[in-house]
This record gives structure tokens, C-alpha cells and sequence, in this order.
């Protein structure tokens, strides 16, 4: 009996760990994280927010310097062809200087700006991430392109 209790434990902790999962092109993170994916194409802000939407995740959320460490080597090892930068999923859009995330809406509570940013110069508004400064810069969603990030919640089956 206690055999069999046992093989059907087994089979239940096999069956949650493969039951969450990420869709192809994605890559879940350490210890049951969220699934990401970078685009290696150049695209404007709002390009990249629909894109990453269109396939149910957003932008990339970085809360502090664990998901800032992990963010950039996760896209410096599949940069490719991008360049350094890379769009998050922070702007103030909605209230110029009040930083918001995508994924929720909440305030940008933990930031790495770049010295002198964010300063709104031409009416930047969305952010992006820097790979050599380590470090964020307000940027113009109109106007420049990058590669970019999205995260999603694993997909249960």
C-alpha cells in the first residue's frame, strides 16, 4: 500500500512540474518562473507591447537587481544581431514621470536609470535597457527602434 501511495505521489509531482510550461520560442526561468522570449527584430515601442500581447505576456518586468541581472544575460546570450539596447515594460505614457509597468500597471518601485535619465528629452516615454551601462534610459516610443523582451505566466495544460 505505502508503495503504491508513493508511485502515486511521484506520478502527481511529475505530472505539476510538466503540466506548467512555456510555448515554443520561450524560455522559463529558474525554479518555476515566467517563460521569456527575445525578438530579434527592431520594432517601436508599441510594435513590441502588441507583439508581445498578441501572444499573452507583455514587455518585460524587471522589479529589482536579481531580475536586472538575469534579464540581461538572459538577452545578452540570445542578442544575435541586436544591438545592446532592448525594450522593458516600463513607460509613463499615461503620466509623464510616473513610471508604470505593463505587466500590471503598478509603479516602477526599483529603477537603474542611466545618469541623467529619465529626462523626458523629445517626449520619451517608454524605457529601454542598456546591456553595456547596465542601466536604463526614457526613449522615444515614435521614433526609436529596438529588439525587446517579452515574459509571459508558464501555460498550464
Amino acid at each position: 500500500m505505502s508503495r503504491l501511495l508513493l508511485l502515486a505521489f511521484f506520478l502527481a509531482t511529475i505530472a505539476a512540474i510538466v503540466s506548467a510550461e512555456c510555448p515554443g520560442g520561450y524560455t522559463q526561468r529558474e525554479n518555476g518562473g515566467n517563460c521569456y522570449k527575445v525578438w530579434h527584430d527592431f520594432h517601436w515601442y508599441r510594435y513590441a507591447m502588441s507583439a508581445c500581447e498578441d501572444e499573452g505576456g507583455w514587455l518585460v518586468t524587471i522589479r529589482n537587481a536579481e531580475d536586472q541581472a538575469w534579464v540581461n544575460n538572459f538577452y545578452k546570450q540570445r542578442q544575435g544581431h541586436c544591438h545592446d539596447d532592448y525594450w522593458i515594460g516600463a513607460n509613463d505614457l499615461q503620466d509623464e514621470g510616473h513610471f508604470r509597468w505593463l505587466q500590471d500597471n503598478s509603479d516602477v518601485t526599483w529603477a537603474v536609470w542611466r545618469w541623467g535619465e529619465p529626462n523626458d528629452s523629445s517626449g520619451e516615454d517608454c524605457v529601454n535597457n542598456n546591456l553595456y551601462w547596465n542601466a536604463w534610459n526614457d526613449a522615444g516610443y515614435e521614433w526609436q527602434t529596438y529588439c525587446f523582451v517579452c515574459e509571459m505566466f508558464p501555460k498550464s495544460c
